[in-house]
């Protein structure tokens, strides 16, 4: 539970500061949203590397990196499980501001 909060409050930081200036110096808003990105980043690596065999998406996309002939990488695979998680917790209206 307690890293579930810590998640949700480090993606929080992330979208709140997600248009601002990109000055990436402590105090500044940009800087929060780089450091709440980097955090959610990390708790989806400590997921990766703690999970077991469930079947779920997860596991197929570590099975897929695993391959020799493919596409994926560790990199690729955290961008993934990230802009699944934005798309999925944001609605289309704040998605397409971000866009324009």
């Amino acid at each position: 539970m307690k890293e579930s909060k810590k998640f949700k409050d480090n993606y929080n930081a992330f979208m709140a500061s997600l248009i601002s200036f990109p000055l990436n110096i402590p105090g500044t808003v940009y800087h929060a949203c780089m450091q709440g990105r980097n955090n959610v980043i990390k708790v989806i690596k400590d997921t990766i590397k703690q999970r077991t065999i469930h079947g779920d998406f997860l596991d197929h996309l570590l099975d897929e990196i695993k391959k020799e002939e493919t596409f994926l990488n560790e990199e690729i695979a955290i961008d993934m499980v990230f802009l699944l998680l934005f798309a999925s917790y944001e609605t289309t209206s704040s998605a397409i501001t971000l866009a324009i």
